[in-house]
């Protein structure tokens, strides 16, 4: 049973929109620092700011590569393993077999009404999966299916 939470297509896009808005940032912290202190003692040299925001943008990219890509997007479900795959070409799909999974979790991201869900498998040795967010509340459903699948305690 193959469950598909995002399309890689999806999870790049994201990827994509937090580099673009990482670079809105950075530049234009650049430029307000550098135009705030100019003549000032605090005086931030341009090229100074200029690698302090490569720095970050850098850090930025490499979180933000792991929260959306680091995320499994389809799971294919059978009675002994559970195959895990994900977008990002540093994460290869991983094989859980059934003994290795402690519990299965399902949840919702965030605060309020919920608007998406994810599935989350937890290991005997304490290593989690988390899926890509999925839009509606199906979790519940898709956690039943994988818990009858495998045959996992509810």
């Amino acid at each position: 049973m193959l469950l598909t939470f995002a399309s890689a297509d999806d999870v790049y896009a994201d990827y994509v929109s937090v580099l673009v808005w990482g670079v809105i940032v950075v530049v234009g912290t650049i430029v307000i620092l550098g135009a705030a202190n100019k003549g000032s003692p605090s005086e931030v040299k341009t090229s100074t700011a200029i690698k302090i925001g490569c720095f970050a943008y850098l850090l930025l990219a490499v979180a933000a590569y792991r929260e959306t890509c680091g995320s499994f997007i389809a799971a294919d479900i059978g009675a002994d393993a559970a195959t895990l795959h994900f977008a990002g070409a540093l994460y290869p799909s991983i094989t859980l077999k059934r003994e290795q999974i402690r519990e299965v979790l399902s949840g919702f991201p965030g605060r309020g009404t919920p608007h998406s869900c994810y599935l989350k498998f937890i290991t005997t040795s304490g290593e989690t999966y988390r899926s890509a967010p999925t839009p509606g509340t199906a979790c519940k459903d898709r956690l039943m299916q994988v818990n009858t699948e495998m045959k996992l305690p509810d």
